[in-house]
């Protein structure tokens, strides 16, 4: 008898396999980025189909088979696409394809769980201008790269990745620092070596 796990995650990415099963990228709370094998999704009377598209944040049940996980079952909890405006959506975008490139693989970070789903809440409940979109953004990327030890501590981001409150002072100081951040963006994911 496998051991069923329950999660919180977020769907980063479906890629159909066989002649209806799926694969799906999850960034999941207690394991951090995985693949999952989801069998039957594309059936047309599958219940796991609607809650396992990309972009989605559901509680997903999983179990671990030889060598793979498998999705038993998906609760749908918000669906980031249908709940964001264009320009809100493409942020999140980015911060999960961002994520897919730096995270290695299974590894639970709760933390960084944490700050994702803390920025898709804000911009959920604000409505932001598009200056503010890309200040959420900057600091969403800056707060993944500290968490996964690319920044550090510098006195000058400290405001920025110390925590993962949110604010629109926040935002207004990351608009004057923009040119900056971007620079230091850019040096830790150079540093990375991944992107």
């Amino acid at each position: 008898m496998h051991n069923i796990y329950k999660t919180n995650s977020f769907v980063i990415r479906f890629i159909p396999s066989g002649e209806a099963d799926g694969r799906i990228a999850l960034f999941t709370k207690d394991f951090g980025f995985i693949w999952a094998k989801a069998q039957g999704i594309r059936h047309l009377k599958s219940k796991l189909r609607f809650s396992l598209q990309p972009y989605m944040l559901n509680e997903v049940a999983l179990v671990r088979g030889k060598g793979e996980w498998r999705i038993t079952n998906a609760k749908e909890s918000e669906n980031l696409h249908k709940n964001l405006s264009h320009e809100s959506f493409l942020v999140l975008a980015h911060i999960f394809a961002l994520i897919e490139k730096l995270l290695p693989g299974e590894e639970e970070n709760k933390e960084l769980f944490s700050i994702i789903l803390s920025g898709y809440e804000f911009i959920d409940k604000n409505t932001l201008e598009k200056r503010h979109l890309h200040d959420v953004e900057h600091i969403l990327v800056m707060r993944i790269l500290n968490n996964l030890g690319y920044i550090g501590e510098r006195a000058r981001f400290h405001q920025f990745i110390s925590n993962d409150d949110w604010n629109m002072d926040l935002l207004e100081e990351m608009n004057k620092n923009q040119k900056l951040a971007r620079e230091e963006i850019n040096r830790a994911l150079r540093g990375s070596q991944l992107v």
